[in-house]
């Protein structure tokens, strides 16, 4: 069960660390549990595994990641110096700042940050438990949806 109905433009240029962001994770996450019918109370860890994407803000952080990294990379002498000066002067001063700190503090140890080096990170968090859980819980559902 894959989710491919995600179209956030312009979400490269949210504050990641605003709590309405959580707010739209949230949300996202009950149409997840209300398309697949699923107990209210089923953890946000269960439904990444199931529908084999990252979760919305993981999500949302790599897209924000892959702009930072192609301004920063800008042939345009402007766009590329605003962003190297956003990332390593302003700082938290600076949307693109903030947002690199956000997800430095978020991921610890992701030298460079993109979907495989994301994912990679949540399935180690993840226990063998949860896991388990994960597949039992999408065989279930692939009985009961045929």
């Amino acid at each position: 069960m894959k989710a491919y109905c995600i179209s956030f433009y312009g979400s490269v240029l949210w504050n990641l660390a605003n709590a309405s962001i959580c707010d739209v994770c949230v949300v996202w996450r009950k149409g997840l549990r209300l398309i697949w019918d699923l107990p209210y109370n089923i953890h946000c860890n269960l439904l990444q595994l199931l529908c084999d994407t990252l979760l919305l803000m993981d999500e949302l952080g790599c897209r924000c990641a892959t702009f930072i990294t192609d301004v920063l990379e800008s042939d345009n002498d402007v766009v590329s110096h605003v962003a190297w000066h956003s990332v390593y002067f302003s700082q938290t001063l600076s949307l693109i700042g903030r947002n690199v700190l956000f997800w430095c503090l978020r991921y610890k140890n992701i030298a460079s940050i993109n979907k495989v080096s994301v994912r990679g990170y949540v399935q180690y968090a993840q226990s063998p438990d949860i896991i388990h859980t994960a597949h039992c819980l999408l065989e279930l559902l692939y009985v009961k949806h045929g």
